[in-house]
């Protein structure tokens, strides 16, 4: 079935999206699955009414927010140290002081 919905979006051209059956773990990517609702507990979400297992998806969804921001800030941090370690590497001309 993934085969064939990649197929029709590649088909569309330009959509850079992709459908994957296999778990984020062996995919590799970091982030925390939500749990199955089922068509009950989504219809139930879809009228307003809050379910145990909406509550803890939406729960991880903002914890998995939470963790691409952190992921993006290091990158960002590492990205700064090593424009500063190459800044700090370039040859100093030594500075006098006349007094």
């Amino acid at each position: 079935m993934a085969e064939l919905c990649n197929a029709k979006f590649a088909e569309k051209g330009g959509l850079d999206v992709r459908i994957d059956h296999r778990s984020y773990e062996r995919q590799g990517v970091e982030l925390l699955p939500t749990v199955h609702e089922g068509a009950t507990v989504r219809a139930m979400e879809k009228k307003g009414i809050r379910t145990e297992k909406g509550e803890f998806n939406r729960w991880i969804r903002a914890t998995n927010a939470v963790i691409r921001d952190i992921k993006k800030k290091i990158a960002l941090l590492f990205d700064w140290i090593a424009e500063a370690k190459a800044e700090l590497a370039k040859p100093q001309h030594p500075t006098l002081f006349l007094c």
